[in-house]
């Protein structure tokens, strides 16, 4: 009996580590220590180069609730919030228009948008659910096309429109399949090509989300991709792929030393994002109760675990999301602490982060 419960709790473990070792030594790539003691907080003045406040306009058009996603393009920055609106402040702050709205007729969507530029045609392209809105330079709604597969994220590699899109849980006479494709269309949004990153069946319907889905990252001409999975499976999916040609290379992994496990029906380690910035590398993921953002310093070769981000100039603690990796441009959101009579709530102030 005693044997039998020993070979019950080790053989997970083994699988776990079978797995995982199998595919970091496949790679060759030396992984960076993520350490799981929380580091001394850093203060964000450290790795400043520059930092702009950005106050939002408050008004009856304007009221954003919880900020999920921001897009930096030609001086208007691009808000999405948990009510799936979309909308448009200049630099300054002023509300500049809201595109599109909520439905699902013509110019409308219903799920959480993903914005994606084309300056090459001058366009403006808007996933959501089972179709893209295309909208010209100056926010003009033109036409939608629908596609039988899921939008969950849009992006340009190569002067192509790509989508990823996943599917959870999906029952199956095996299991239950987690899939991560990436569909490459033309200019006509003809399907050129289409590449599979993950394909996991496991045993188990149970998954959840996450809003924050900063699955892709570029600088230069190179673009990296992260994808997460939120079903119950021991194999912990700590590494970065480069997107050459049709191929996933690993590029960086988040070496944690312990090993994954499920703790009342919860990962002990769960990744959620992973970018890549021309001097930065960041991780997103919970350890325990803990959120964590480890911060990797390419320059001097040192990572840091940072419990909810950096101690900013006001000593709050900010958590860093992606703008312009070229440039080692982020944001960070906080609530706005002034009050002005006979309003309940004012819109939250985004600074825009320059990093070293």
């Amino acid at each position: 009996m005693k044997n039998r419960t020993l070979c019950f709790w080790l053989y997970p473990i083994l699988i776990y580590l079978v797995l995982s070792c199998s595919e970091k030594q496949s790679n060759n790539l030396s992984p960076l220590l993520v350490s799981e003691n929380i580091d001394e907080q850093l203060k964000l003045v450290d790795f400043l180069s520059s930092i702009q406040h950005v106050e939002l306009e408050t008004n009856q058009n304007s009221f954003l609730t919880y900020i999920v996603d921001v897009k930096l393009e030609n001086e208007h920055l691009y808000i999405t919030d948990f009510s799936k609106n979309l909308l448009i402040f200049d630099l300054n702050g002023r509300f500049i228009k809201k595109i599109s709205g909520l439905g699902d007729g013509p110019g409308q969507y219903e799920f959480f948008p993903s914005l994606v530029f084309d300056n090459t045609r001058r366009k403006i392209y808007i996933g959501s659910g089972y179709k893209i809105l295309v909208f010209s330079s100056n926010h003009n709604y033109i036409y939608e096309i629908k596609f039988p597969f899921f939008i969950n994220k849009l992006f340009l590699l190569d002067g192509n429109l790509c989508v990823i899109s996943q599917q959870q849980a999906v029952k199956e006479n095996t299991g239950f399949r987690y899939s991560t494709n990436l569909f490459k269309l033309d200019s006509e949004f003809n399907l050129i090509d289409t590449l599979e990153f993950r394909n996991v069946i496991m045993n188990s319907s149970n998954f959840s989300d996450y809003l924050h889905k900063d699955y892709i990252s570029n600088f230069g001409d190179r673009t990296f991709i992260y994808t997460p999975i939120f079903g119950n499976e021991l194999v912990l999916r700590d590494t970065l792929y480069e997107i050459i040609g049709d191929r996933f290379i690993p590029n960086s992994i988040l070496g944690f030393k312990s090993y994954q496990e499920i703790i009342k029906g919860q990962k002990k380690i769960e990744i959620y994002n992973i970018i890549n910035s021309k001097s930065y590398i960041i991780g997103e993921f919970d350890l325990g109760s803990n959120r964590i953002m480890y911060f990797f310093d390419k320059k001097n070769s040192i990572g840091y675990s940072l419990k909810k981000g950096f101690i900013d100039p006001e000593r709050d603690t900010v958590f860093l999301r992606p703008l312009n990796l070229e440039n080692n441009l982020f944001y960070y959101v906080k609530l706005n602490k002034l009050n002005v009579k006979g309003m309940e709530e004012l819109n939250p102030i985004i600074s825009l982060v320059e990093l070293k």
